[in-house]
């Protein structure tokens, strides 16, 4: 995925890699830490602190079990983004794993009858959480050629590992002209883009699922274009968690159509 300018964690602006991100994200959280406290007081800071312990156990868990890697950071320089929207990238960075399991675990779905999709997948760990969830088929779409790279190495690995997952797959182009599953879905977004690309997407998602009605769940993770979705005439908003002070902030959505 790629970072808007607005996310959290903030990207890099001037001076690139890693040192200078590693920087900016302890700042933050000493002055999201502080936020809190003043707040909420110290349960406040205990609930984000427990918080950010599962967060800093489970991030690497991925990249050691299937010797992949899904964490490092790749800035604009070494993307290699192209298409249309070029103007809408930002950084890569990995979707926060404990939270999207967590957000995962909410939907009253049997995994197993739906398809998942990851749009702005970047290097697939994602696409492997989904199929140890044991979703029927999972896939995503990278415009970034550097991460999509990665992320066919990454999958390689993964089923190298686990030659018994669901079928995982992983495509090259604009999320904007990705044809969706004709099956149930589940689509994942780690804000991957801005609210000009959002809105291409979901015209193309109301053309499918009117095409082909079936049921359809959008995971939005850092939903920092929600109004987007909530202007959105085919879509109700199931959940919504806003306060990123606590927990990293997403949003739910469902289908009307089907």
């Amino acid at each position: 995925m790629r970072l808007d300018e607005t996310q959290t964690p903030t990207p890099p602006r001037v001076e690139t890699g890693s040192e200078w991100i590693r920087t900016g994200r302890i700042r933050e959280k000493i002055a999201s830490v502080v936020q809190v406290l003043q707040r909420e007081g110290v349960g406040g800071v205990a609930q984000k602190l427990g918080h950010w312990l599962h967060y800093h156990k489970t991030q690497p868990r991925i990249d050691a079990t299937y010797g992949t890697d899904t964490q490092a950071w790749m800035d604009m320089e070494v993307l290699n983004a192209s298409g249309p929207n070029i103007e809408h990238a930002r950084v890569y960075a990995p979707s926060p794993l404990y939270d999207a399991q967590e957000i995962l675990k909410k939907l009253p779905i049997d995994f197993s009858e739906y398809d998942f999709v990851d749009l702005g997948s970047g290097k697939g760990m994602m696409l492997l959480v989904a199929a140890e969830f044991g979703f029927g088929r999972v896939s995503g779409v990278e415009f970034g050629r550097a991460a999509y790279e990665v992320g066919l190495e990454n999958l390689t690995k993964f089923r190298e590992r686990r030659p018994t997952a669901p079928p995982v797959e992983m495509h090259f182009g604009d999320a904007g002209s990705f044809p969706l599953p004709d099956r149930p879905l589940v689509v994942y977004m780690f804000n991957p883009f801005g609210s000009v690309v959002i809105q291409t997407v979901l015209a193309g998602m109301e053309r499918s699922l009117r095409s082909t009605p079936r049921d359809c769940w959008i995971v939005y993770v850092n939903p920092v274009h929600h109004e987007v979705f909530a202007q959105c005439s085919f879509l109700a908003t199931e959940a919504i968690q806003s306060d990123r002070n606590k927990k990293a902030p997403y949003a739910i959505y469902r289908a009307k159509i089907g």
